[in-house]
């Protein structure tokens, strides 16, 4: 029996402040040639975003994607072969990542490998590639960057001889086990829970298949939830449900900035292949509002595992694409992945200060520009929005409290508030205790104040501000 079953590790609590980041998802989801994705965030240790989109395939009757389907992972598999190169490390399999790779694979070309060590392997600073069956150099190491096959290679080659286990047989009994994970694997067939990798073109030669089962190959396998349990092993260091499965250290050393010091500031940062955010470099993967000390993975079909340690936060999302087509700026998309679930934490906050001021009242406006109003009321009234804007009907929902304003589209016409259509009569009224502390707050935003706090003729006590397309909002409560 596992020691821990998965499915049971966290609680969902779904929260809307995260669609945008679904959105986002299906948006690449639209722009890539693929058939399937999915996406899923872990937040203060919960569940607060999952969700499935198509199909496993472009076949016919192909399965549908759903939380047991495990997408090919590409280059996200490195994440794994790090894991194993810190274990080796750890358990003094491996002395130094800063001994000669000659000292472990002696039978390579001496000239060619000379000066290339472990470091160099695990942050992509080595400076070889291959041309048929031969090595060659193309810079010294440790003086640039470049993500080559040859050095994963070296890696899972140092990894069996010195701790004599393959990296799938570490994985299996370090994590897969323990953990009760049964949807990470490295596979030599397929299976029905299997996606399709769905290519750019017939007889893409970017795409390999290999037998192997020993984690050195192109060919594993995960579902979303278990990638995203994996990044939420590394977020908590090794400790879950309060059992240290994994030695913190194993976990310190692989996500921690490795690279050589000497390399420019502009090239990418790597632990022991994990993507790591420390200096702002032109060339990094990962976005720039997420803060330093976060570190992320990236495969070729698109899937990505990002980790926020400083906002306790693990975001995944998941496609069957091989590759971008043509013109599209993957790294730009991956960046602004991690800037959208960013953007989502800091909504997240800025709710969970904010006092109940509202009481439960619930709007519909159509408005001429939907985004101008929905960074109004996000910017100046303090609502959070969440965006539904590939829905049949585009609309945006604005959240305070219990309030809820939903805007739709006037297909260009403009908004006529009801004070110029009939004379008189504010265009909402929202309930609430707190008259004086909302005015302050709004006032201080520089919300346009129309009528001040006073108590009216009809016996309430309230205020009125004026919003960006002309509407009058009253805020207020009858006075016994």
């Amino acid at each position: 029996m596992p020691l821990i079953k998965h499915d049971l590790i966290l609680d969902h609590k779904d929260n809307p402040i995260f669609t945008p980041v679904f959105d986002h998802v299906q948006a690449t989801f639209k722009n890539v040639i693929c058939s399937g994705a999915s996406t899923l965030i872990i937040h203060q240790d919960s569940i607060v975003l999952e969700q499935y989109i198509g199909k496993q395939s472009v076949k016919e009757n192909a399965r549908t994607i759903q939380a047991d389907t495990q997408f090919h992972v590409a280059s996200v598999r490195k994440s794994y072969i790090g894991f194993a190169v810190s274990y080796a490390l750890f358990y003094d399999y491996i002395n130094s990542i800063d001994d000669p790779v000659l000292s472990y694979l002696p039978e390579l070309e001496e000239n060619t490998w000379k000066g290339t060590t472990i470091r160099h392997l695990l942050t992509h600073t080595h400076g070889l590639n291959q041309e048929g069956n031969e090595d060659i150099r193309e810079f010294t190491p440790g003086s640039s960057w470049s993500y080559k096959q040859i050095g994963i290679e070296a890696l899972t080659q140092i990894v069996k001889r010195t701790t004599g286990k393959s990296v799938a047989e570490i994985l299996h009994e370090s994590v897969f086990t323990p953990l009760g994970f049964t949807e990470s694997d490295w596979y030599s067939q397929k299976h029905e829970k299997l996606v399709d990798v769905v290519l750019r073109y017939e007889g893409d030669e970017d795409w390999k298949t290999s037998e192997s089962t020993e984690g050195d190959k192109m060919n594993m396998y995960v579902s979303t939830r278990e990638l995203a349990y994996w990044g939420y092993l590394h977020l908590k260091k090794g400790k879950v449900n309060g059992k240290q499965v994994v030695p913190r250290e194993i976990i310190e050393v692989a996500t921690s900035l490795q690279s050589p010091s000497t390399l420019h500031k502009d090239l990418p940062q790597n632990g022991f292949l994990w993507f790591v955010k420390d200096l702002p470099a032109k060339k990094t993967e990962i976005g720039d509002q997420v803060p330093k000390g976060s570190y992320q993975i990236l495969g070729f079909t698109n899937v990505t595992l990002l980790v926020i340690p400083e906002e306790d936060i693990v975001a995944v999302r998941m496609f069957n694409s091989f590759g971008s087509p043509e013109g599209y700026d993957y790294l730009s998309d991956v960046r602004s992945f991690g800037d959208t679930v960013m953007s989502c934490v800091k909504n997240c906050k800025r709710s969970k200060k904010m006092k109940k001021l509202l009481i439960d009242s619930h709007c519909i406006f159509p408005t001429q520009d939907i985004m101008k109003t929905a960074n109004f009321y996000e910017q100046k009234l303090g609502f959070k929005a969440v965006h539904y804007l590939n829905a049949n009907e585009p609309h945006i929902c604005l959240y305070r409290d219990t309030t809820e304003i939903i805007l739709t589209k006037t297909n260009g016409r403009k908004v006529i508030p009801n004070r110029d259509l009939y004379g008189y009569g504010y265009d909402a009224y929202f309930i609430t205790k707190n008259q004086e502390e909302l005015q302050e707050e709004l006032v201080s935003s520089n919300v346009k104040l129309v009528r001040p706090l006073d108590h009216t003729d009809y016996n309430n006590k309230e205020f009125v501000v004026e919003d960006i397309d002309g509407r009058w909002l009253a805020f207020g409560l009858k006075v016994d």
